[in-house]
């Protein structure tokens, strides 16, 4: 008789055990089952904001402009340097039809009221394959900065740099031989881009500037 209760007690220890067993799988398989259901929801009803989120949120490469070499006449006199400027940069997603693309340009027009929105959308969606940033605007004041800074929200895929901005000591003197600075001309884009260059860039284009331009830039 003992032998008898001793294998029913262990029957049931294992019909016990099984029990639990298949309660431990079916509590598994619902929770996978609600896991699935909530990443489909997910994905179904708010996949196309996630994915605007993670593009606003992607890492920008963003070049510093280095220094522009200094100019010097024969008896080391300084004739041309660089000074510090805080430059407004874009390199955002939004496309011109998003409504916060306009919104962001009227933003960007009331705090640099000088620079009309037309030419800020010209300048925010210029040169398609340059895919790193846009320069907005030059020379922007210790206020304007702070504002942006401030208010990053307000000016999504907008960063503040500072760049140097050539200072020529004698102003107009001489200007014909020193040359000047200015943007690369269109038929030009192709031969700097394999130089390096962004499309962006300033480059010498008269003078001393042009001449020297592979030694100063």
């Amino acid at each position: 008789m003992s032998f008898l209760k001793k294998e029913q007690q262990q029957d049931s220890t294992v019909k016990t055990l099984t029990i639990r067993m298949n309660l431990l799988f079916f509590l598994l398989f619902l929770m996978l089952s609600a896991l699935v259901v909530r990443l489909s929801f997910i994905q179904l009803t708010k996949g196309e904001s996630y994915r605007t989120l993670a593009a606003e949120s992607h890492l920008d490469q963003m070049p510093i402009p280095a220094p522009r070499g200094f100019i010097y006449d024969r008896n080391k006199t300084l004739l041309v340097s660089d000074t510090p400027s805080f430059t407004l940069m874009y390199s955002g997603t939004f496309h011109k039809t998003d409504p916060k693309f306009q919104t962001l340009v009227n933003k960007i027009h009331q705090l640099i009221p000088q620079i009309s929105t037309t030419e800020i959308e010209k300048r925010m969606t210029a040169n398609p394959w340059v895919s790193v940033s846009h320069r907005i605007a030059t020379g922007l004041t210790d206020q304007q900065v702070s504002f942006i800074r401030e208010h990053q929200d307000q000016f999504p895929g907008c960063n503040i740099i500072i760049e140097p901005v050539r200072k020529y000591i004698y102003g107009d003197l001489a200007g014909h031989v020193i040359g000047y600075l200015n943007s690369i001309p269109a038929s030009q884009v192709g031969n700097y881009k394999k130089l390096g260059y962004q499309v962006d860039d300033k480059v010498g284009l008269a003078g001393v500037e042009m001449q020297y331009e592979s030694y100063l830039h």
